[in-house]
């Protein structure tokens, strides 16, 4: 009796399901860069609704360790720049360091993440 073999396994639908993923993200961003100088959007509207959608996005998360200290450190590097008049940076900065403090609490937590 033979015995079928699956002709894809469950590995390599996961590596190339985050493969799409990934093309979809650059395709996506590469569209994004080439259309956004044709639309002239106001930057304080932009600014609110990636905070708002960057808030929103963490709170539903907010299970694990590592997502709590995300939101909470990119909350105050918003705030602290909204105060220092450093706009253009606050969203990308908050990012950064909150992508940063949730990996460093995850690893002296031992926790796997979930960011």
């Amino acid at each position: 009796m033979k015995v079928h073999r699956p002709l894809v396994t469950g590995r390599a639908v996961a590596i190339s399901s985050k493969v799409f993923a990934a093309m979809k993200r650059f395709s996506d961003v590469s569209a994004g860069c080439a259309l956004g100088g044709l639309v002239d959007s106001p930057t304080a509207i932009a600014s609110y609704t990636m905070t708002s959608l960057f808030i929103f996005l963490l709170w539903i998360k907010l299970d694990k360790r590592g997502n709590v200290v995300a939101s909470v450190s990119s909350a105050v590097v918003v705030v602290s720049c909204k105060l220092a008049n450093l706009t253009n940076v606050a969203v990308p900065l908050a990012a950064v360091v909150g992508a940063a403090m949730a990996m460093l609490a995850c690893v002296r937590s031992g926790q796997d993440g979930g960011v």
